[in-house]
């Protein structure tokens, strides 16, 4: 009957080469083993780096989300103002392609529809 000296048996009995070559496998299967549990645990850090950027990526998603929605309802809260500016725009871009020859008036009301839109999108900042 054969002792096992990794179990902490004496090896009495065998060639001092047998020894050295059961010490130097013994030695190989717990570097394995080492290098193996390194491996899942490089493979956990990675799984985890990988739910953490997927984590990052959805409640990214939600508060942009939350953001438009937000900015929708301030949008939605002053349609009346947001139409009288479209139809400023409107009216200055007609004005500003009209013939020159209205004795100064087109000048004039390019000038006051400016300054009206300053005051629409004035209005606007305010009640955000």
């Amino acid at each position: 009957m054969q002792r096992d000296w990794r179990r902490g048996e004496s090896p009495v009995g065998r060639d001092h080469r047998t020894v050295i070559f059961y010490h130097a496998l013994y030695v190989h299967q717990v570097r394995c083993r080492e290098i193996s549990d390194q491996r899942e645990m490089a493979m956990h850090i990675v799984i985890s780096q990988t739910w953490c950027r997927r984590l990052i990526v959805v409640a990214g998603a939600a508060i942009l989300l939350g953001v438009g929605f937000t900015a929708g309802c301030v949008v939605a809260a002053q349609p009346h103002m947001y139409n009288a500016l479209n139809a400023l725009q409107t009216a200055r871009g007609e004005l500003q392609v009209a013939l020159a020859d209205k004795g100064g008036h087109r000048v004039i009301a390019i000038r006051l529809i400016n300054e009206a839109i300053g005051q629409v999108q004035a209005g606007i900042a305010a009640g955000s």
